[in-house]
């Protein structure tokens, strides 16, 4: 039997062209990297990009919080969002005194269940935080509405870079403020910051007397290196995910997220789902082979500081979700053979395991 090359990803890495080394010798040289310039000037062209008015960088400690009290919700206000979400976001509601109230996620769309967020809403509920795992595009329209009905605030957590589209628009686009957190494969920051995007000039202008609005040189020359590569990234991502989607569409106890018809999804990762102890006899494996992947964190309900608390209900679906996701690495720098080994390791898994079909 052939042997199988050893797969090797840095998902850390950033690769820059020629010219952006260009640049960044030319800024260095005239000792220009701590004035303000292309991390405004990227701003600026994130914004057009996306569509909105303003978009600005924030330490992602700081985006959520802020962002609520841009909104300026009313005291004790009840905030409805997922649990599937860092349990920094949920101390960050709590500590300006709103109450979070977890609601389940669809195992459809790993985001928010619309269903479950009608049941747990309240005369206190001013406002719902809709996230998007692995920037898979869950329909942010049925909420628009609901908050627009409720008169309640929308806020999106989008977890990767920019890219996915629900009806021609990106995600993160349809609220009151959309948070792009910084992500392994993102490639305009190696630093816990995010880019929050909003048409609300109240929700930028408290961000910038705050100083919590500024990139540095250097980030904003590698956001403007990632716009202008933004649709090669883009392509290559589809065409890695359409070859798992291909191969593991085969394999009996193993499930898939399906896009919607009215989405795009350009994929950071791709996540696969099977039985939990299925799930983790296939993390030895992949371990063996040196093969990285990822799999969720615990769910914020679950912390013990969230637990003492709150004392929240629990979350079945989340919970179970959370034992039965693996997502495998999807990066434009892979090559077909990388690909293939994952593949390849993968189906012997379930030969061996009898399950294969």
């Amino acid at each position: 039997m052939q042997t199988i090359p050893k797969l090797e990803l840095d998902f850390n890495s950033i690769e820059l062209s020629n010219e952006i080394h260009d640049v960044l010798r030319n800024i260095w040289s005239q000792g220009g990297l701590q004035q303000a310039g292309y991390g405004s000037y990227f701003q600026n062209r994130y914004a057009h990009f996306c569509g909105t008015m303003f978009a600005f960088s924030s330490s992602l400690g700081n985006a959520l919080k802020e962002s609520l009290v841009a909104l300026k919700l009313p005291a004790n206000s009840e905030v409805i969002c997922p649990s599937w979400i860092s349990v920094d976001h949920v101390q960050s509601i709590m500590s300006i005194g709103l109450t979070p109230v977890f609601a389940e996620i669809n195992p459809y769309t790993l985001s928010l269940d619309y269903s479950d967020v009608s049941h747990k809403l309240s005369s206190q509920t001013r406002a719902v935080v809709l996230n998007y795992p692995f920037g898979f595009p869950a329909d942010p329209c049925t909420y628009v509405e609901l908050c627009k009905h409720h008169d309640m605030r929308l806020i999106e957590i989008v977890p990767s870079q920019i890219g996915s589209q629900v009806d021609d628009k990106f995600i993160g686009t349809f609220g009151d403020v959309g948070i792009f957190e910084t992500h392994p494969n993102q490639k305009y920051s190696n630093k816990k910051d995010c880019l929050i995007v909003t048409d609300r000039t109240s929700v930028y202008e408290h961000f910038s007397k705050k100083g919590l609005h500024q990139f540095s040189q250097l980030d904003g020359i590698l956001g403007m290196h990632f716009l202008g590569s933004f649709e090669k990234f883009a392509q290559k991502r589809k065409e890695l995910a359409q070859r798992y989607h291909q191969c593991f569409t085969k394999i009996l106890h193993l499930s898939v997220l399906y896009e919607l018809a009215n989405a795009k999804w350009v994929h950071q990762v791709y996540p696969i789902r099977m039985a939990h102890k299925l799930r983790d006899a296939l993390m030895d494996e992949l371990v063996f082979h040196q093969v990285q992947f990822y799999v969720p964190k615990a769910p914020a309900h679950l912390y013990s500081y969230i637990q003492n608390v709150m004392r929240p209900a629990q979350l079945l679906t989340t919970e179970r979700l959370t034992r039965e996701i693996l997502y495998l690495p999807i990066d434009p720098n892979m090559t077909v053979e990388e690909q293939n080994r994952i593949i390849e390791i993968i189906f012997r898994f379930f030969q061996k395991s009898q399950v294969y079909m």
